[in-house]
């Protein structure tokens, strides 16, 4: 995927399709699901650009469920599959 304006808004769609489990030990991912946010305009209305803070380890979740996108396809030959599993819930 080429990045550009919206490649952050397919990755939030595209991580929408799974479901993310954490374990209790993902202190700094949990910090950073709790505290993640939407910029706002004048008003307080967000708006659909999120804040480029608490993100870092979303980001690594993003490019994993982007990747995921690739993976059975007939151009990636010698190539293994790994499911998507983060032990765990909240």
């Amino acid at each position: 995927m080429k990045p550009g304006s919206d490649s952050i808004l397919t990755g939030i769609d595209i991580m929408k399709r799974y479901i993310l489990r954490v374990t209790k030990r993902s202190v700094n991912l949990i910090r950073e699901l709790k505290n993640y946010k939407w910029k706002e305009d004048s008003s307080g209305k967000p708006l659909n650009v999120p804040v480029d803070r608490f993100n870092h380890g979303i980001d690594t979740i993003r490019y994993a469920c982007m990747g995921m996108l690739f993976i059975g396809k007939p151009d990636c030959q010698n190539c293994q599959t790994f499911p998507l599993i983060l032990l765990s819930g909240l």
